[in-house]
């Protein structure tokens, strides 16, 4: 079938429900949809990126838990009608699974910012995990510039301690959707709960500043599944600490 030609952004691209794909790379290089442009891209890439992948926990296509996290910030408040954030949760793993599909980093990154704009690849470059070393660490960035390499739970809570309030709201939902469909794998469950942890034993410090109600409340939600499995993980502390705070 012969595609029309369409010049947009001095790039010869096709158009496809909205989206325009460029003729060379047949990646997405913009759209035409009015309400939520950002988010319209972003479910395309997923589409196309996700084609075929299932999750391990539920054996349903992948496409259908980035959707998930999207559809979970229409819930919230902080969250709600925002176009960067819904693209954002659409993509959190985008940038990391195109690594280990053998894509450059770099250039991925690049191609996001000039597709999706600085926001919504900073908060994706923000959920994505750096590549680990020869002996399995993982990088930090000391104030001197300097890199230390740490192992993988230290770096996990270095990640959510530099992460902005909007990558942290959309890592919490993250980590509410996959506990839901992971109840049934101990190891990941008892890494979630680590991360938990790490959150609950500094939201006064740490986190205070990054922490909305809505934060909290999801907080508050896996607080709750985490009591279910974990009896010693008393969702009591959530509803305490968390109600009616700011």
């Amino acid at each position: 079938m012969e595609r029309t030609v369409i010049n947009f952004n001095n790039r010869n691209c096709y158009e496809s429900d909205t989206i325009y794909y460029d003729c060379e790379t047949n990646l997405v290089a913009g759209t035409s949809a009015k309400q939520f442009p950002l988010l319209r891209m972003a479910k395309a890439v997923a589409k196309r990126a996700y084609e075929g992948k299932v999750r391990k926990t539920t054996g349903l296509p992948y496409e259908d838990h980035c959707t998930e996290i999207y559809r979970l910030c229409m819930h919230y408040q902080f969250s709600h009608g925002d176009d960067v954030m819904y693209a954002a949760a659409v993509l959190h793993d985008y940038l990391e699974d195109a690594v280990k599909r053998g894509e450059d980093q770099i250039t991925t990154i690049e191609w996001m910012k000039k597709t999706f704009g600085y926001s919504v690849t900073t908060i994706v470059v923000e959920l994505t995990n750096e590549a680990k070393n020869a002996e399995g660490k993982y990088p930090k960035s000391l104030p001197n510039g300097e890199t230390q390499w740490i192992d993988k739970s230290e770096y996990t809570n270095y990640k959510l301690s530099e992460m902005s309030p909007k990558a942290l709201f959309l890592k919490l939902l993250d980590i509410l959707s996959n506990l839901g469909d992971a109840e049934t794998l101990p190891d990941f469950v008892r890494r979630i709960r680590s991360q938990i942890t790490f959150i609950d034993n500094n939201i006064e410090t740490i986190f205070k500043v990054k922490m909305t109600t809505d934060h909290r409340l999801v907080l508050e939600s896996i607080g709750r599944i985490l009591s279910d499995i974990y009896r010693e993980h008393s969702k009591t502390r959530y509803s305490l600490r968390y109600k009616n705070t700011d």
